[in-house]
């Protein structure tokens, strides 16, 4: 019998931007976040770690979420934790909320990228 994958998809600012404010949040889910090789580097030499973090979305789809360095640091900021492995494990069950949207040049092309500035715990 062949196992159910569940597919990974990827937080994108530009679908984000479309939902009403009140719904452009994730819950932290397990696994913890953790850092990863990006594979999709053009430049092997020049891997890049990059955190991820598995989120839930309102809509209750699952997805993996690439914070930019700004919201990795709000959200330990606001958690009141550091950047490592270890400490980031207290993430899970925290929601973060994208209360900002900014139209910014990614690697020669315009995207919208996600800010986060706000989280919180929500039963």
């Amino acid at each position: 019998m062949t196992a159910i994958r569940e597919w990974s998809i990827a937080v994108e600012g530009a679908i984000i931007a479309q939902l009403p404010e009140s719904d452009r949040w994730g819950r932290i889910i397990e696994p913890a976040p953790e850092y990863r090789i990006d594979q999709d580097a053009t430049n092997p030499e020049k891997q890049k770690v990059k955190l991820m973090l598995k989120v839930e979305l309102k809509d209750g789809k699952k997805c993996d979420y690439y914070p930019n360095r700004t919201s990795a640091r709000q959200i330990s900021k606001i958690l009141n934790t550091d950047l490592t492995s270890e400490a980031m494990k207290s993430w899970v069950g925290k929601t973060v909320f994208w209360g900002k949207i900014v139209e910014q040049n990614v690697m020669g092309q315009l995207k919208k990228v996600l800010y986060v500035t706000d989280v919180k715990l929500i039963a």
